[in-house]
């Protein structure tokens, strides 16, 4: 017959098992689990992609983005062995899209293809801008580079940029410049042009490129800056008039066209650029495999040439690369904003 000093001293030890052996087997249970979970990660990146990855591109086609989104598209496919899908989500200066791939699920499969506005621009323009355009993503590769283009209605009688400074100052307030939107690169690569050469012309924003330069062409407003690309053609065909490119060194689709830099204003310099990034929380794993599939793309001399022929340069990056770049551009372009005083609500 059991005493009291032993059923106190089995009750004791069973206290003891449940404080102590107890958690003890679900410490060595969640262990197990976390060196399975880090097992299997390696595995999921083996995986990828396990479904069609989307390029979600912030404008409509026809663009400069969206041009390089389509080359991207065909030659990733075969690298990365899945579909390579774009996306076209257009709107609010990049804002719409951006907002999109921000939330979307960090897998690697929907990524960012875009330029220096919804990354760059957007951060200072909107006051109630849903993401933040630095923090919210992770960089890839930087992809291309092209150049803008001092565009002119033929109409108008202007031959040069410094022609084109001194009619504006004759005419303040009376010259009116179209751009793809409030806020976009194009409004701002204008703004910085109007306070180094200290002109007053009046904006007037369209939805996309494409209005844009048929706004110049119709003689709606009297200048453009156009991108070179896409614009070119309507150049030889009289349709505008190019005065000069924005980037620092001549293009090499039109090496007759100076600078702006060469044309009266030194300290002038516009580089459009367009690259790729990913949802943030995006494993570095992934982020490694898809800048390597898509530099490969880039890199293949005939995508290149493609590219080249288009006006674009080709190049690419690290993703640390990437991301320095997109924060020395952000302070450039926070205080062109500024500057101009442009505000989106």
């Amino acid at each position: 017959m059991k005493t009291d000093s032993h059923i106190l001293a089995t009750r004791w030890l069973y206290g003891v098992m449940s404080w102590f052996v107890i958690p003890l087997a679900a410490r060595q249970l969640a262990t197990v689990l976390a060196a399975a979970m880090l097992i299997m990660s390696p595995a999921r990146a083996d995986t990828f992609p396990s479904k069609p990855i989307h390029l979600v591109v912030p404008y409509a086609p026809g663009g400069t983005v969206d041009i390089l989104a389509r080359v991207l598209a065909e030659a990733a496919t075969p690298i990365l062995g899945q579909s390579v899908i774009v996306e076209n989500r257009p709107g609010a200066g990049g804002t719409v899209a951006g907002s999109y791939v921000a939330r979307a699920d960090p897998d690697g499969h929907i990524l960012f293809v875009t330029d220096l506005s919804p990354l760059v621009i957007s951060r200072v323009l909107y006051k109630n801008l849903t993401f933040d355009p630095v923090r919210d993503f992770v960089p890839v590769t930087m992809g291309t580079v092209s150049t803008l283009a001092v565009a002119v209605n033929p109409k108008v009688p202007v031959n040069s940029v410094q022609e084109l400074i001194d009619l504006a100052k004759s005419q303040p307030g009376k010259i009116n410049f179209s751009s793809t939107g409030t806020g976009s690169i194009v409004h701002a690569a204008t703004e910085l042009f109007k306070q180094q050469a200290d002109v007053d012309m009046v904006h007037v924003p369209y939805k996309g490129g494409a209005p844009a330069v048929t706004a110049v062409m119709a003689g709606e407003v009297q200048v453009g800056f156009v991108a070179l690309p896409t614009t070119i053609e309507l150049a030889k065909a009289g349709k505008l008039r190019l005065l000069a490119v924005t980037q620092p060194q001549r293009s090499s689709i039109a090496p007759e066209l100076p600078t702006v830099a060469e044309s009266g204003l030194p300290e002038y310099g516009v580089t459009v650029w367009q690259g790729i990034v990913a949802p943030k929380g995006t494993p570095t794993g992934l982020i490694g495999k898809l800048n390597t599939a898509f530099v490969k793309a880039l890199e293949n001399p005939e995508v290149k040439a493609r590219l080249t022929e288009q006006g674009f340069d080709v190049v690419t990056s690290t993703p640390d690369e990437f991301g320095a770049y997109i924060r020395e551009e952000a302070d450039k372009w926070e205080a062109v904003v500024k500057a101009a005083r442009i505000v989106q609500e």
